[in-house]
C-alpha cells in the first residue's frame, strides 16, 4: 500500500478530499490491518518514501490533496529519485522472512 494509506496517517497528514479528482478518491482511502497485512506499525511514517504521493497528486484545482501536519515535510512527499531506507526495510521484512536471510 502507499504510505499515505497507512492506518496511522491522520497523525501525520491531512487529506483535502474536496481537492481530489473524484475518480481517484479511492487512492486516498486508509487501508485497515484487517483488509491487508502490512507491517506499517513496525516503521516510522516516512514522508520521503517512494510510496508516498506528492502534495498535489490527483488535484482537481491545483491545490494540495495531501497536507503534511508538520509543514517542514511538505516538500519531501512524492519524491521519485530513489527508494528511502524504510522502503528497503519494508521490502526486507515482507520478502526476506526465511531463516538465514540477513535482515537490514
Amino acid at each position: 500500500i502507499h504510505t499515505h494509506q497507512r492506518v496511522d496517517r491522520n497523525s501525520y497528514i491531512s487529506i483535502a478530499t474536496s481537492n481530489i479528482i473524484s475518480d481517484y478518491a479511492g487512492n486516498f482511502f486508509i487501508w485497515s490491518m484487517g483488509t491487508i497485512q502490512f507491517p506499517d506499525a513496525h516503521f516510522p511514517y516516512d514522508y520521503g518514501s517512494i510510496m508516498h504521493y506528492d502534495a498535489y497528486a490527483f488535484s482537481n484545482n491545483d491545490l494540495p490533496t495531501i497536507i503534511a501536519l508538520d509543514s517542514q515535510y511538505g516538500k519531501t512527499m512524492g519524491q521519485r529519485q530513489r527508494a528511502a531506507f524504510y522502503d528497503y526495510k519494508q521490502i526486507n521484512r515482507l520478502y526476506c522472512t526465511r531463516t538465514g536471510i540477513k535482515k537490514l
